[in-house]
């Protein structure tokens, strides 16, 4: 054969892997993560670890600065202070930025849009997770939902109790809590956990004094007396600002339970219901044990 002429079954085979080639990235299941139809929960959760921390070291940045700005929302226990807004914009435009289309619910939606105008755009990979973490999910974009709040515990955040603020990110998957970020600004702890594919969690729980529970000490309410009608007269009231430490604090070994008498927002306890459910050991429900829907 001349090295002119043409092997017909070379050509055809070219001609089959072009066209596989082709297909293959214009298929949509090989479209990219950055195309946002959908999201790596592990991608997620990563950036939820970045930016959680980041708005944490912008709160102890302001702290010391002490330029907080303090103003009332509704009254003297329900604060918002320039924190809480340098936090949001870190935290809420971080996660918008990253995954575009993606719905995020914060507590200061009310706050100036993005005055800084920059961006912080958090990291898709976590060493540490990866270590915990052996699988990954890909979820439709439409079936997230994200709460995230910027500043926990802002009441206590001016009065200098640091110990007890936090920044938090949970994730909601149709309408249910599947996983979380608490972070600690003050202290530099992060715990976080996914819904049956594991967490960060060091369990110290047996150790809680016995009898004990963690209550609000700015929202009270009857959490105090309801808590002595179901426990006794003998159990140990905890008060404590913050629900992401009063919840993580179960963990800790600090109280054997969290009871939380009132209303309560979903940024609140989006994310640490997520975390319990990463432990198995339950979920959060309303006093007529209705799941919460974290749709909206």
């Amino acid at each position: 054969m001349k090295k002119s002429e043409k092997n017909p079954i070379f050509t055809l085979i070219v001609f089959v892997f072009s066209f596989w080639l082709l297909l293959h990235w214009i298929h949509p299941k090989h479209q990219k993560i950055s195309d946002h139809e959908t999201i790596s929960m592990k991608e997620l959760l990563a950036a939820a670890i970045d930016i959680a921390e980041e708005g944490g070291r912008e709160l102890v940045r302001i702290k010391k600065s002490g330029r907080l700005k303090t103003s009332e929302k509704t009254g003297k226990n329900d604060l918002v202070t320039a924190g809480d807004h340098a936090s949001h914009d870190i935290m809420y435009y971080g996660l918008k930025g990253a995954f575009p289309g993606l719905a995020v619910i914060s507590e200061e939606e009310d706050a100036p849009q993005n005055p800084s105008g920059s961006v912080f755009l958090p990291k898709l990979t976590n060493k540490k997770l990866e270590r915990i973490l052996v699988s990954d999910e890909l979820l439709p974009i439409e079936d997230l939902t994200i709460w995230i709040d910027p500043l926990d515990a802002t009441k206590e955040y001016t009065e200098g109790l640091t110990e007890y603020v936090t920044t938090m990110v949970g994730f909601a998957v149709d309408g249910e809590a599947v996983g979380g970020v608490v972070h600690f600004p003050f202290t530099g702890e992060t715990v976080w956990g996914w819904k049956e594919h594991g967490n960060n969690i060091l369990d110290q729980s047996e150790n809680a004094p016995r009898n004990s529970v963690l209550v609000s000490r700015s929202h009270t309410g009857q959490a105090e007396e309801q808590s002595k009608k179901h426990l006794g007269s003998n159990a140990k009231i905890i008060k404590a600002g913050g629900a992401g430490y009063k919840a993580i604090s179960i963990f800790h070994g600090r109280g054997e339970g969290y009871f939380h008498s009132g209303k309560i927002k979903k940024w609140d306890i989006c994310a640490i219901e997520g975390i319990i459910k990463s432990t198995c050991y339950g979920k959060f429900t309303n006093l007529k044990g209705k799941t919460i829907d974290y749709r909206s």
